[in-house]
This record gives structure tokens, sequence and C-alpha cells, in this order.
């Protein structure tokens, strides 16, 4: 059966340099409380952090959804209290089809936890911190906010408020400050060239659509395995100057093309540098 044998990259993104923890990069991993203040029709706040969005056609690593109003209000918390500088909420994918729930006009908030976890549950122990409008009705996938200052708390809650009804937030990342203060995409570095060991040319995912800065709309994805044999696919970046690169962000997303075959998730993966 031809199928495509590498997952689709979303996005390569290279951190800059200095005092990445690449350990504990993403800490809403270590979450190990969740809740939320609207009522769920489907999917569990579990998986607001399981490193994944939802796979909608196959039912997988749903996450909370309400399909019946306009406000979804999810949070995690930690036991242990977090340093929290920025924050990145990802909505889910459906259908295969780059269609996004925030497709629409939406305001997202995010708020900090006043207080112990015990409090949670309690509305005005939420401090407000970031806000994010979204006013041209452009499919977004995922939003990066800036706190605006270092919070050491024990939750991040965000709430997102659709024009319309049916209503999801797919995944929360939490991140300790960096060297600027600032985003993880604004710390992107773009490269000079990229190549890949092939390419689809479908939805033009070539490998240069890996740096064009929309992240989620456009990715590379490898040729069938027929056409590219073996078990190994490359996608390289290359800078024309020496560059100090303090960590990478990689996304895949399983691509279905237009023979309905899906693109397979990678089994294991390596980053390697020309030093």
């Amino acid at each position: 059966m031809r199928r495509i044998c590498a997952a689709a990259l979303l996005a390569l993104t290279v951190a800059s340099a200095q005092a990445l923890t690449l350990a504990n990069f993403n800490l809403a991993k270590d979450a190990d409380g969740w809740g939320t203040f609207t009522a769920l029709t489907q999917g569990s706040v579990t998986n607001l952090t399981d490193g994944t969005t939802d796979d909608w056609e196959r039912g997988m690593n749903l996450a909370p959804i309400n399909f019946n109003t306009n406000v979804m209000s999810p949070y995690i918390t930690w036991s242990a209290q977090q340093t929290v500088r920025s924050v990145r909420v990802f909505t889910e994918f459906i259908n295969g089809a780059y269609v996004s729930r925030m497709a629409d006009l939406y305001t997202l908030n995010v708020f900090t936890l006043n207080g112990a976890v015990s409090g949670a549950g309690t509305d005005a122990n939420w401090a407000l911190r970031a806000s994010y409008t979204n006013t041209s009705a452009n499919k977004i996938y995922f939003v990066d906010l800036d706190l605006g200052a270092d919070y050491a708390t024990h939750g991040i809650r965000t709430t997102l408020t659709r024009t319309n009804n049916d209503v999801n937030v797919g995944e929360i990342e939490a991140f300790a400050p960096f060297a600027t203060n600032t985003t993880l995409t604004n710390l992107r570095l773009t490269s000079s060239s990229q190549s890949a060991s092939s390419e689809r040319a479908y939805w033009g995912l070539g490998a240069a659509q890996v740096v064009n800065g929309l992240w989620l709309s456009d990715r590379w994805l490898s040729e069938y395995q027929d056409v590219n044999t073996g078990t190994n696919f490359t996608l390289t970046l290359s800078y024309s100057a020496p560059t100090n690169v303090g960590g990478l962000s990689l996304a895949w997303y399983r691509q279905m093309d237009p023979g309905a075959n899906y693109s397979e998730m990678p089994t294991n993966w390596e980053f390697l540098a020309n030093i």
C-alpha cells in the first residue's frame, strides 16, 4: 500500500541561545492537577497537557470541548510552585483539513493562580495576566502570550470566548522566563536554506514551509515510501553564518493526502548539529 512514511513536520524552530533549561522546557508537562470552570460535553481536562492536540477524526486525545456554549475556561495546576513568564494555547484540529475552532473572532485570557492549589476552584483566586483578541477571522491554531512579568504560581487558567458556540482548548503549554523575557515564537531563528530527503508536493508541503512563520498551516511532508524508499527521512536547516542555538521546538502533524492515506508518526528522531 502506498503511504506517507514520515510524519508531517509542522515546525522546526530554533530558540535563542541563552539560559534555556531543556530538561524542563515546557512546565505544563509536569502539571499534576486539572480542572474547568465550564461544563464539558466531550473530552477531558487531563488532555490539556498530554503533548497532543485532538485527532478529531479518530476520536483520540480529545481536549475539553463544549458544543453548546461559546466559552471554555479550563486550568492546570502544579503541587510545586512554578515560575511562568509565557504561555502557549492551542486549539484543536478537525477533519484533517486545517479547520480550526479559533477560526472566527475570539478572545483568549490567561490567568495565574494566587495562593494554594486548594483554591483553584474559586474564581476570585485567579488573576488576569494577559489577553489576546483575534479581530481578523483568520484561522489561528495557537496563541503565544507574554504575561508581562515572572509569576511564581501553582496554576495557569485559560478562558477562550468565541463568537459562535462549540468551543475548546486543545493544549496548554507554559514556559519559564527566557533570557529576553519574550515568547517562544519571538525567539525563532530563520535558516538561510532548507533541504529534505524528499518532499510531497501536495498542498505545497515543501521544506521551505517549515520556516515561513505560519507554524501549523504549512509544513514539510516526505514522499511516499515507494518513491523515497527506506525508513529514514531527513530535514536540514542551514545557516549562512555560525549561529548560537539554545533549544529546539518540534511539532508533528498527522497529514492526510488526497487518497485518504494518513502519514505515520515517527517512532524516533534525532537532532544533529554540524559544529
